[in-house]
């Protein structure tokens, strides 16, 4: 289903299984990890109403209004090739979904890519006791639609990219926290809130395999020269919209490395990319008020956001100014109020870099590596997300551009 219901969970603990030749949607050559499912392996879980085997099929029964968690924790996979068949074999409402658990540090924190028999998809993270959305639900011609039909789902991580494929179609690839040191993986299932009956999935031939070596390597950046690479929990260049910011308009798009923001006339916007929460952090970004007939308008890096509507921002405006500012169910506050700082490069296509550092309520601003402020706020309990925004004129629009945007855990 397109929304969060109960969840009951049942923790698996797994002997290694050896691979036979079936199911070569996984590419890997190496299987690290294969289960047919000819018998109920007690690393599932005991046999009730909810869970059973039969004929090679795992079968998941939700109780109504809620979901079917099974995390297998008898091995740690850090870069996987891993997938699934997956049928949804009877249902009141097709639109409730099931999946794959992959990217799992445990019971509270794991990731899933869900697909529903009437063609959607989607991948989530459980964390905190959110349903966080780095790939909010798409539409799919990929998928075998309507009950009885078998999709096959498949994973592919690389540090910390996955990218997900259905029936062999690439979906998406997008940029997410993997848990260090490898993580579980599992599956999960749902029933309709308002049905007489249970749904019923089945799954089959699961899968791990070790991924074959990527054509290309790139390096992973730094947000600066005293960061570890192992430190950095999200980066992205902007040669694509990762889908954790939602779909491209008109206004909001990333390509060649840069992220470009347009607002409407004497309004602002607001990007946030809604696939982590981040609680102490060291975050940066380059901003460039590209295009503008009014240099006093700001534009910059939003930081612990819980919504659209409640966020901080570090804003710069090309005249040589800044501000921080808090906005909450859309009022405006000023914990730093516009000031001027000669840290700030003048004038329409000037770079800057934002930077800002947080700890527990604390967070200190710097501008083009210069140390401008540190103040007191309200973080969002359980983390933030991170974005930009930027503001255009009365009278006429102002074009925004973002690059490297990093964020890592704060030195010590």
């Amino acid at each position: 289903m397109r929304s969060k219901i109960a969840v009951v969970i049942v923790l698996a603990v797994s002997v290694l299984l050896f691979a036979s030749e079936n199911a070569r949607a996984c590419k890997g050559s190496q299987v690290l990890f294969e289960d047919n499912f000819s018998n109920l392996d007690p690393a599932w879980g005991e046999q009730n109403a909810n869970l059973s085997v039969a004929n090679g099929k795992l079968v998941v029964k939700p109780e109504i209004n809620s979901s079917y968690v099974l995390l297998n924790q008898g091995n740690i996979f850090e870069d996987i090739d891993a997938c699934v068949k997956l049928t949804q074999v009877s249902s009141d409402d097709p639109t409730y979904s099931s999946g794959l658990i992959f990217w799992a540090k445990d019971t509270s924190d794991y990731y899933y890519f869900l697909v529903t028999s009437d063609g959607w998809y989607s991948v989530k993270h459980w964390v905190n006791q959110r349903s966080l959305a780095p790939v909010d639900w798409r539409q799919t011609t990929a998928t075998k639609k309507g009950l009885g039909q078998a999709n096959q789902l498949r994973v592919l991580t690389r540090a910390n990219q996955a990218t997900v494929y259905l029936n062999d179609t690439e979906l998406i690839t997008f940029s997410g926290q993997p848990p260090q040191g490898g993580g579980f993986i599992g599956m999960i299932a749902f029933s309709p809130e308002k049905a007489t009956n249970k749904n019923v999935w089945e799954f089959s031939e699961l899968k791990v395999t070790k991924p074959e070596a990527a054509a290309v390597t790139t390096p992973s950046l730094v947000v600066d020269s005293g960061t570890k690479a192992s430190d950095i929990l999200l980066e992205d260049n902007f040669a694509t919209l990762d889908p954790g910011w939602g779909a491209a308009t008109d206004s909001f798009s990333a390509a060649n490395g840069k992220l470009t923001l347009q607002a409407d006339l004497n309004a602002g916007l607001v990007g946030l990319n809604q696939s982590n929460r981040f609680e102490d952090m060291d975050a940066s970004i380059k901003v460039n008020m590209a295009k503008s007939d009014d240099q006093s308008w700001g534009g910059g890096l939003v930081f612990w956001a819980t919504d659209y509507d409640n966020y901080y921002a570090l804003l710069v405006s090309a005249d040589g100014q800044f501000t921080v500012r808090r906005y909450v169910n859309a009022r405006s506050l000023a914990p730093v109020d516009w000031r001027e700082n000669p840290a700030i490069k003048k004038g329409v296509g000037q770079v800057n870099q934002l930077r800002v550092v947080t700890r527990g309520t604390q967070a200190t601003v710097f501008i083009n590596g210069t140390e401008v402020i540190t103040f007191s706020g309200q973080p969002p309990q359980g983390g933030g997300y991170v974005g930009v925004k930027g503001s255009s004129a009365e009278k006429s629009q102002i074009v925004w551009e973002f690059s490297e945007l990093k964020v890592a855990k704060p030195s010590s």
